[in-house]
């Protein structure tokens, strides 16, 4: 997970709202707004201020969603499979074989998933499905 910016300020609003539903369970948040406004910036301060709550990992996804070759998400699955089970993992080619295997190494653990710059829903709904909610949005 890289560092959040040092020289953030501001949306202390946002990062209360989004604390305070952590607090209360929440699992899943998402942030939407224009690009170049900060929500890397403040995905980062509040993934810095979760980390403990997540003991078994912290991965940082860049999906790359404005690009004209978006990261597919069988491939952010082999991402995240690899980084919980080395470099040299083989996977499954076929697509559900991958979506069971990505379900099972994060099944039962405490791992927050920032996803950076996601095109649209179907980008990421597939490496949401391991866990028990759907996303929450916050515009800012």
């Amino acid at each position: 997970m890289p560092k959040p910016p040092e020289d953030f300020t501001g949306r202390e609003e946002e990062l209360e709202e989004i604390l305070k539903a952590f607090n209360r369970g929440a699992t899943i948040t998402g942030l939407r707004g224009a690009g170049g406004i900060g929500k890397t910036a403040l995905a980062l301060v509040l993934a810095d201020r979760l980390m403990n709550r997540f003991r078994d990992g912290q991965i940082f996804l860049k999906l790359e969603g404005t690009s004209p070759n978006p990261l597919k998400p069988a491939d952010a699955m082999a991402q995240v499979i690899r980084a919980f089970r080395g470099a040299e993992e083989r996977l499954p080619e076929d697509q559900n074989e991958l979506h069971g295997l990505y379900n099972s190494v994060l099944g039962g653990k405490h791992v927050l998933l920032l996803l950076d710059n996601a095109a649209n829903d179907r980008q990421v709904l597939p490496l949401l499905r391991w866990g028990l909610r759907r996303p929450g949005h916050i515009k800012i």
